[in-house]
């Protein structure tokens, strides 16, 4: 996944924690699972299926499957807001691996892509899928890190390990009560990346919180800042003033997609969808003109 991981457990028996065996055994699921849903992999999974023309169904393994039925779950909940077929467009954009932009893409350029684009146009059976264009590529790393976090959750509860706190690049998974037998206390940065102050703080247990922003990729041109985050319905990048979203779920994954999609969504529809979807609860930071921040939360997240 090309970032990094920390994981704190807390003890609460008399029997001490292998440390070496445990952290041996998580590198060896997130080494499997890189082997599944790396697009920087050229043998990976993922990589195959997107060279693999073919326009029959293709076989794929368990996790592949099930970690884009659920993208595909989240893409009809969000309107497509959320999309894993949308890297066609980024590349497009100039935020691909070779990250290099230096002039808009005109509208024949981007409406080409545009027919690549839509998870809608994956057909899942059976353990199979099925591309209605064979051109269609899928990339998972708007989903793929919560998804590797629920992974390794399920690791520690099958060895009887249920208080702890997982991070893999910023989405987080907590379990239990900590240390001092209290929730865990979560943190909220200002979308800046080069200022560590907090936003705001959060005590939760048993749930999952990803975030998703405008201000660790983007570009500018002309005066205008584009965002790496695309809108599959446009084809553009996005612009609008929400630069930071912070949702909390039961899934990482789900936390970790979702985010991505109320960046697409704004800032007014993206509070209006979280407070009629069950499960779900979010923060939302939008930028002024004048460089200030303004914060709004969905009904019941759990600022302090």
């Amino acid at each position: 996944m090309g970032t990094t991981y920390s994981i704190t457990a807390v003890n609460d028996t008399n029997e001490s924690y292998n440390i070496k065996e445990l952290q041996k055994g998580i590198d060896s699921l997130l080494n499997d699972y890189n082997s599944h849903f790396s697009n920087y992999i050229i043998e990976s999974e993922v990589s195959q299926f997107n060279l693999n023309s073919t326009s029959d169904y293709i076989s794929v393994s368990a996790q592949f499957y099930d970690l884009l039925l659920e993208a595909k779950n989240v893409y009809k909940m969000t309107d497509g807001a959320f999309d894993v077929t949308v890297s066609p467009l980024v590349q497009l954009w100039g935020f691909g691996p070779e990250y290099n932009m230096n002039s808009f893409p005109d509208k024949d350029e981007v409406n080409k892509a545009l027919r690549l684009v839509g998870t809608d146009k994956l057909i899942l059976k059976n353990g199979q899928v099925k591309k209605t264009n064979s051109d269609i590529e899928i990339d998972f790393s708007a989903i793929a890190k919560g998804g590797g976090v629920d992974m390794i959750a399920s690791y520690l509860f099958d060895k009887d390990i249920d208080r702890f706190l997982i991070e893999i690049g910023g989405e987080i998974t907590v379990a239990g009560n900590n240390k001092n037998n209290k929730k865990w206390r979560l943190g909220i940065r200002k979308p800046d990346k080069y200022d560590l102050d907090l936003m705001g703080e959060i005590d939760v247990t048993n749930k999952s919180m990803a975030t998703s922003g405008t201000y660790e990729n983007y570009f500018n041109i002309e005066e205008q800042k584009f965002s790496h985050i695309i809108d599959p319905a446009t084809g553009k990048p996005i612009m609008h003033d929400l630069v930071s979203v912070t949702v909390l779920a039961d899934k990482a994954s789900i936390a970790d997609a979702i985010a991505t999609a109320l960046m697409v969504f704004g800032y007014d529809r993206a509070l209006e969808w979280v407070n009629s979807t069950n499960g779900i609860e979010c923060l939302l930071i939008s930028e002024s003109s004048s460089g200030e921040y303004n914060m709004g939360v969905s009904t019941n997240f759990p600022i302090n």
